[in-house]
Order: structure tokens, then sequence, then C-alpha cells
């Protein structure tokens, strides 16, 4: 008989511990996009095109950049996927931030960082995305895979 110590489940799940702060309301994934890199529709739909999906259309239109936006938010602000975002049910909003550890039933990923530089990071992030007036903070959780 196996006997296993820690945390026990008969479900998959991920704990997390995110760094940065939470949207709540209505969070408008267009208008973020826009902020944070700097694009206009134009640019947008240039960069569609370049996706098979979107390439076999011919025409686009805002109702199509929205859905890429949505769809494709954490890919096309972070492309480097240095920055994540958390949502679904039990989160209030959405957590955007860098996560700094992550566990699931099977594995541990361990990882160093340097609360200074993180910071720094994550204020220019929130800079970036028109976000100044809320707070950076420390989020735990568990989310099911």
């Amino acid at each position: 008989m196996k006997i296993r110590t820690g945390f026990v489940s008969n479900s998959s799940s991920s704990s997390f511990c995110i760094c940065g702060m939470k949207v709540t309301g209505t969070f408008d994934r267009v208008s973020l996009v826009k902020k944070f890199t700097g694009k206009a529709n134009e640019d947008l739909l240039n960069d569609m095109k370049k996706i098979s999906y979107y390439a076999k259309q011919d025409e686009l239109d805002e109702l199509d950049i929205n859905d890429y936006c949505c769809d494709d938010f954490e890919s096309i602000c972070f492309p480097n996927n240095d920055f994540n975002i958390i949502y679904g049910e039990g989160v209030d909003g959405y957590i955007i931030g860098k996560t700094v550890a992550q566990f699931s039933d099977y594995d541990v990923d361990t990882s160093e960082t340097d609360a200074e530089e993180l910071l720094k990071e994550l204020q220019k992030m929130r800079t970036k995305l028109g976000l100044e007036d809320i707070p950076i903070k420390i989020y735990t959780g568990t989310l099911c895979c």
C-alpha cells in the first residue's frame, strides 16, 4: 500500500503564486491590446492576416478584431510568455502579472525571482496597460485543470 503525504486530490489541479494586479469590472481586451502594443485597428488587421484562420477570410471587421484580441490576448501582449493572466470561477475579474511559483499534482516548479526587478517589470507593464491606479499584490490560489 502506498501512502502519499502532502496535497492529495482526485482531480488535477495547479496551485499558483502570481505577483500582479487584479482587474475587476469591464475588462476591454481590445483597448488593453491597443494600449500595450501601440497598434491601431489597421495594424491589428495586418497581424491577423498572417494567421491562417484569419487569412482565409475575405473581409475582416471590428468583430474579428474583438475575437482576435479576446482569444489571443496573452500571446499578443506577452509573446515571450513573460506575464500571465489568471481568470475563471473563484477569481473576481482577472489577475495580470508574473507567475512566481506554480505547483501541480505531479511536479513542483521552483524558481528564484529578484523582488526589486519583478516590481520594476510589473510597474512598467501596469503603466503600459494604463492600470496605474491598481495596486500590485501577491495572489495565490488553486486552479482545476
